[in-house]
């Protein structure tokens, strides 16, 4: 279905532990280009700790970027590589390494804060969706899904918008943190032209 939709280039943003407990079916099929963009890396980063309460988790997002930073020169070179045709990205949850890739697209191409917020949101029921279906993760309780605090505490809008504050106050914004960490102008340009009409 998503070669026939046009998809050529597949992002893995997923650690080697992660890829080797579920290979991706995209890696030995000759019509994609599979790149493995290791987005968290295999050892821990500094800061990055979705599961800690001492910040909020725009802080671990944070984090990511300031560390990460030729992984994520590597997901924006790809990006600009595959400009021609459709990319698809993902990570294990589709919340916070997506998330965050996809944040930095859209304020790529001047999409405001609020609408990347909403859209970053969405991505909370389909979270709950999928645990329902298939059972809570093990660092979730059980009756978080049954109270509804799985939805109201999974990708809160105002933790997108913080990310983006953050993002704005360390770098000057998206597009100069993506130079900061190599991007190209051309190949910001070419991102650009690719997703605005």
């Amino acid at each position: 279905m998503l070669y026939a939709y046009g998809v050529r280039t597949v992002v893995d943003l997923r650690t080697t532990e992660e890829t080797l407990r579920l290979p991706c079916s995209f890696a030995d099929d000759a019509r994609f280009s599979y790149d493995h963009c290791n987005l968290e890396g295999d050892e821990p980063v500094p800061g990055y700790d979705l599961s800690q309460k001492k910040h909020p988790l725009a802080y671990s997002y944070s984090a990511l970027l300031a560390a990460r930073r030729s992984a994520i020169r590597a997901v924006f070179a790809t990006l600009a590589d595959g400009y021609q045709s459709p990319t698809v990205f993902f990570c294990a949850g589709g919340t916070d390494r997506t998330g965050m890739t996809a944040a930095l697209i859209l304020g790529l191409c001047g999409v405001t804060d609020n609408a990347i917020a909403e859209d970053y949101s969405l991505s909370a029921q389909g979270l709950v969706d999928r645990f329902l279906a298939n059972g809570p993760p093990p660092w979730m309780p059980p009756d978080d899904l049954t109270s509804g605090r799985a939805l109201a505490t999974l990708a809160r809008r105002d933790t997108m918008l913080d990310f983006l504050h953050r993002v704005r106050q360390d770098y000057g914004g998206v597009t100069s943190y993506l130079r900061c960490v190599g991007v190209s102008t051309e190949e910001i340009d070419q991102i650009r032209d690719c997703l605005i009409q």
